[in-house]
C-alpha cells in the first residue's frame, strides 16, 4: 500500500505519462479508494510545465539584475505610461480645436 506522498505523485506522474502499467494503476486507485481520475485531472492542472509523454522543457535563460536597477526601470515605465496619457489627451484636444476651425473656414 502507498503511504507517502512523494509515491503517490510518481505514481501520478506514470499515469500522466502513459507509463503505468496496470498493477500500477489499481494500486494507486486503492490507495485513494477510487479517486484516482480526480487525483489525476488535480495534478495535471498543477503540473503543467511538466513534460508529458518523455518531451524534455527546453532551457531557460536566466539574468540576475540588481533590484535599485529594476526598481528605476519601473519608475521610469511608469513615468512613460503618464506622459503618454497626457499627450493622447493633448492630441485629442489637438483634434477638436482642428475640426472647430474646419467648421469656422466652412461658414
Amino acid at each position: 500500500m502507498l503511504t507517502s506522498p512523494a509515491e503517490l505523485v510518481a505514481l501520478l506522474r506514470e499515469l500522466r505519462r502513459g507509463d503505468a502499467g496496470e498493477a500500477v494503476e489499481v494500486a494507486f486507485s486503492e490507495a485513494l479508494d477510487g479517486n484516482a481520475d480526480e487525483a489525476a485531472d488535480i495534478v495535471a492542472e498543477n503540473l503543467t510545465g511538466e513534460p508529458v509523454g518523455g518531451q524534455e522543457r527546453p532551457s531557460q535563460d536566466v539574468i540576475r539584475v540588481r533590484a535599485d536597477l529594476l526598481d528605476n526601470l519601473v519608475s521610469s515605465a511608469g513615468e512613460v505610461s503618464i506622459y503618454r496619457a497626457r499627450m493622447e489627451q493633448q492630441v485629442a484636444g489637438l483634434g477638436s480645436y482642428l475640426g472647430e476651425l474646419g467648421q469656422t473656414i466652412a461658414r
